[in-house]
């Protein structure tokens, strides 16, 4: 049916839950960036650091270096398709993937910030009122 939970939702809870802790030093896909590692079922869990602040990640990862890595906090889902077997997968996403997101996300938040207060300037002087300077 459409719409049917298929999985459930129980079940979910715990596929992305701690199980099995791993240590840092021997897990796949590891780094200087990637900490807190464990293992769900199928799910891995760890941070990724960027920008002196840890992200948590949930992610499914595949033979040769197919991931997928979800990390809520920011709703964005990264997709690695790869024939390599480096193990570097996680920390090439601390390292290039969020600096990436990060740069999009504040340019485009400097950009709204900006047309809205010239939006506000040219109203107000448009209607002959007072420019207040309220950067808030």
């Amino acid at each position: 049916m459409v719409g049917e939970q298929l999985v459930p939702e129980v079940f979910i809870t715990k596929a992305i839950s701690r199980i099995i802790t791993t240590g840092d030093d021997d897990v796949y896909g590891g780094g200087k960036d990637v900490s807190n590692q464990v293992y769900g079922y199928y799910w891995w869990l760890a941070g990724l650091k960027y920008n002196n602040k840890s992200y948590f990640t949930q992610s499914a990862q595949g033979g040769g270096g197919q991931y997928i890595i979800l990390i809520e906090e920011l709703d964005l889902v990264v997709v690695f398709i790869d024939h390599d077997n480096d193990n570097t997968t996680l920390q090439l996403a601390a390292e290039r993937i969020l600096p990436a997101f990060y740069l999009k996300f504040y340019l485009n938040y400097f950009i709204v910030q900006r047309l809205q207060t010239f939006e506000i300037v040219y109203f107000c002087i448009k209607n002959d009122l007072d420019v207040v300077n309220d950067t808030s």
